[in-house]
C-alpha cells in the first residue's frame, strides 16, 4: 500500500483552520447553487474579511449540495480555503477550532476543537 498524499499545501500544514474564520453556509439559491448566504464566525484583518483568506473554514449547513469555488460539496461536509486559495474537503484525522457556538442543520457545535471523520463532515453529535 503506498502512502496516502496530504492534500494541505506546505504552508498551511500548521495553520489553525477555523480560528478566524468559521462559517455555515445557510441558504443556496434554487437556480445557482453557486450563491449563498453565510452566517458563523470572522474577523477582518488586513482590510479584507477572514472567509477570504486561507485558514478559513466553511461548513455545507444546506441538504443537498453547493458549488464553492468551482467544487460541489454535500451536506455537513467541512471547507479548507488554502494559501493557494483553492477550496478542499477537510482531510480525515485533521484537528480544527471552532471559535464560538455555531448551528449546523439544527444542531449546535463548539467552541473546542474538532477532529475531522472520515467523511469529512460534521459529525451529528459532539
Amino acid at each position: 500500500m503506498g502512502c496516502r498524499k496530504n492534500p494541505l499545501p506546505k504552508e498551511d500544514r500548521n495553520r489553525e483552520f477555523g480560528k478566524d474564520a468559521f462559517v455555515v453556509i445557510k441558504e443556496v439559491d434554487r437556480d445557482d447553487p453557486s450563491t449563498f448566504l453565510l452566517e458563523g464566525i470572522l474577523a477582518i484583518k488586513e482590510g479584507k474579511m477572514t472567509t477570504s483568506m486561507p485558514g478559513a473554514i466553511f461548513v455545507v449547513g444546506v441538504p443537498g449540495d453547493v458549488i464553492v469555488g468551482g467544487k460541489t460539496f454535500s451536506s455537513r461536509q467541512i471547507i479548507l480555503l488554502t494559501s493557494e486559495h483553492e477550496y478542499i474537503l477537510a482531510p480525515p484525522g485533521m484537528t480544527v477550532t471552532i471559535p464560538g457556538e455555531v448551528e449546523i442543520l439544527g444542531k449546535a457545535y463548539g467552541p473546542g476543537k474538532l477532529t475531522i471523520l472520515q467523511d469529512s463532515k460534521m459529525p451529528e453529535r459532539l
